[in-house]
């Protein structure tokens, strides 16, 4: 019998403006990234390519369209929950004007200046490491193995 893996995938997006200097990140209202900003995030549903789960993501957490551009780094984490693999796509918002809390899983959102971000202590770690293009970041405690991989 061979022992594959059984993992969830999840996706993230970094949505900057225009001229790069600032990125939309969002407040979760549970989960162990709740009071943390992050990258707006979800789950690739069955059948589902993780382009299109984060596109998905996007519009039913922000009510806004987005187009996934680019792949930008990919995290492999194995814990006590499970084994994950977190796919993070650079993201064109279609249009800014339209962001709207929608679904209850967003406490907030806001656009934050990426200088500033890593001295911000209430900015999840892993943004703060994909956004300086940094392959190193601590693993939390619960995790046995933790790979972040910048393309």
């Amino acid at each position: 019998m061979t022992k594959h893996a059984t993992t969830k995938i999840g996706v993230g997006a970094i949505i900057l403006n225009e001229k790069e200097e600032t990125v939309l990140l969002s407040k979760k209202n549970y989960g162990e990234s709740k009071n943390k900003w992050s990258f707006p995030e979800g789950y690739v549903e069955k059948d589902e390519a993780p382009a299109e789960a984060i596109i998905r993501e996007v519009d039913e957490e922000l009510g806004v369209e987005i187009t996934a551009n680019k792949l930008e780094a990919v995290l492999y984490t194995e814990c006590s929950r499970g084994t994950f693999v977190y796919f993070i796509f650079n993201c064109k918002l279609k249009n800014k004007k339209q962001i709207k809390l929608s679904d209850g899983e967003l406490g907030a959102y806001g656009f934050f200046k990426i200088k500033d971000i890593k001295k911000r202590k209430d900015v999840h770690p892993l943004v703060v490491s994909v956004l300086n293009k940094k392959s190193v970041l601590k693993p939390p405690k619960s995790a046995k193995k933790y790979c972040l991989y910048s393309i």
